[in-house]
């Protein structure tokens, strides 16, 4: 009686397969960078520091000064800019 080899390559190394694992893979690679987008630092305009940590989310330097001993302001801060006001909002209805 003869052995035959074991085929350890099994159903996933079928190239018809392994093209749509690929590309399943790739999908879904591609869905969840676009989901995720880039993180949101904290935008505030103090930071207390700590030793060799600095915590930036501080609205203001007396919040700043109650957590920590040394505040600076956040040199990576970006204020708000402001969303310009649709022309419906501001008209008054006369009548």
């Amino acid at each position: 009686m003869e052995i035959s080899p074991v085929d350890l390559r099994g159903p996933l190394w079928n190239p018809a397969m392994r093209t749509t694992t690929t590309a399943i893979l790739g999908i879904a690679i591609v869905t969840l960078s676009a989901q995720a987008g880039p993180v949101n630092a904290q935008n505030y305009p103090w930071c207390a520091q700590r030793g060799e940590s600095t915590n930036c989310g501080f609205v203001s330097y007396e919040q700043c000064m109650a957590s920590s001993r040394w505040c600076n302001r956040n040199p990576l801060y970006q204020p708000p800019t402001e969303q310009p006001r649709s022309r419906g909002a501001a008209r008054r209805r006369h009548g």
